[in-house]
């Protein structure tokens, strides 16, 4: 795909909200790591989350695609499960770890040209069971989500005049209950005016790409290094991340797990009842739009076909 997709995204956007010209574009991605790791399968749900300004990715999506093309890998979609593990019949199959060292000092290089602000959370599944009540209705991404989002407005400061649009990869299943989360935390605590919206797109474009990144390395050091006890390096990649200075990456322990899930108790308890209902109409009337508006001119090329 080419980068064209985001400044006509940002045109469509500056339709809604006039004060776009200093928008910033924010990508999470969730992810679970279904497949193996190195020390067996994950442990963690991890929420990874970019920030720059919308110039920047700009021209940060023209250097990746750049990279991938020099690297022999014109129109393919780095997705690190895929990749690093090499799955059969996938685009990315036959590329051994001597051709993924090329590829990854690339893309390295542009993101430490760019140097986008990142926020990499975990939380261990074992324990996340345990301790929520699942009739609370609690989930890892609305706690890493909470996470994130408080991350960007402390460090951030976003304003009405320059506020913060999130994006995240289109997945019917998980958009639904991340737009819920998003409008419970934006309604509930006034931020509307700075966290304006949150916008699915279709897998391919290049800031969701290091958005999985990042997500990948952060849940396998996680998984592995933190709740695991490997007794392996951390990875290469991890650590070139870790080293850009604009990354940060943590994990939730038992303690700040069950800190976190009295935080979001009382948050819920000191939602009015009509305040709740004003929540839920919004999230059904953003859904149903959020489905009808699906727009087939940010469809991307896949594995150059």
């Amino acid at each position: 795909m080419t980068p064209a997709w985001l400044p006509q995204l940002i045109s469509a956007i500056f339709r809604y909200w006039p004060n776009g010209e200093k928008l910033m574009a924010v990508l999470c991605e969730a992810y679970v790591d279904e497949s193996q790791t190195g020390e067996g399968p994950s442990r963690t749900y991890t929420v990874s989350c970019l920030v720059a300004p919308s110039c920047v990715w700009e021209q940060f999506s023209a250097d990746w695609t750049d990279a991938l093309k020099c690297c022999g890998a014109e129109g393919k979609i780095v997705h690190m499960k895929t990749l690093v593990h090499g799955v059969k019949g996938s685009e990315w199959e036959g590329w051994d770890e001597t051709r993924q060292r090329p590829l990854f000092e690339k893309l390295m290089n542009v993101t430490r040209q760019y140097q986008p602000l990142g926020y990499c959370y975990s939380l261990p599944l074992k324990d996340f069971g345990e301790i929520m009540n699942p009739a609370d209705e609690f989930e890892p991404f609305e706690m890493l989500l909470n996470n994130a989002m408080l991350s960007i407005k402390n460090y951030l400061r976003p304003t009405k005049e320059n506020p913060v649009v999130f994006f995240m990869e289109q997945n019917q299943m998980v958009e639904a209950s991340a737009l819920r989360q998003f409008l419970h935390r934006t309604e509930g605590r006034g931020w509307k005016d700075i966290f304006l919206t949150l916008v699915p797109l279709p897998k391919g474009p290049e800031p969701l790409q290091l958005a999985d990144v990042v997500a990948y390395e952060g849940s396998r050091f996680s998984s592995e290094q933190v709740f695991g006890s490997s007794g392996r390096k951390p990875r290469k990649l991890y650590e070139e991340l870790v080293s850009t200075g604009t990354m940060v990456f943590g994990a939730a322990d038992h303690r700040c797990l069950v800190d976190g899930a009295k935080k979001v108790v009382e948050i819920q308890r000191a939602l009015l009842p009509e305040k709740k209902a004003d929540i839920r109409r919004t999230w059904k009337a953003a859904h149903k739009r959020m489905q009808r508006e699906r727009d087939p001119r940010f469809g991307v090329k896949r594995g150059g076909k």
